[in-house]
């Protein structure tokens, strides 16, 4: 997913006023968060790159950009939700990516 297609998907789903220039900086952020956890390098240089999760596990990135959302219109309710719903959409991926890339560590192991 690229930036600018998670923030018209954001942005259907919670019509707001927040200018796309601070939606571009908190994903950007979010990703490089991502990219560190990972041990990856993010590459973002615009509203045209990718995003480092793949699909389906992109999903965090909209249940992410709704909270933000949601939290500079100063709804808690919908910003309580919303942001549930990114914590679990982020532990999929971080359970996904533990599945199939972490290394496995050998313990005991003598050279």
């Amino acid at each position: 997913m690229k930036i600018r297609e998670c923030i018209d998907r954001a942005d259907i789903l919670r019509p707001n006023d927040v200018p796309d220039e601070l939606k571009v900086d908190a994903l950007m952020r979010l990703d490089t968060e991502l990219a560190d956890l990972i041990d990856s390098d993010s590459h973002l240089a615009g509203e045209d790159t990718d995003l480092i999760v793949p699909f389906p596990y992109d999903a965090l990135y909209i249940s992410f950009m709704k909270a933000y959302i949601d939290n500079a219109q100063e709804d808690s309710e919908l910003y309580a939700n919303d942001y549930a719903e990114y914590i679990a959409d982020e532990n999929k991926f971080k359970a996904w990516y533990s599945r199939n890339f972490q290394r496995k560590q050998i313990s005991g192991w003598r050279v």
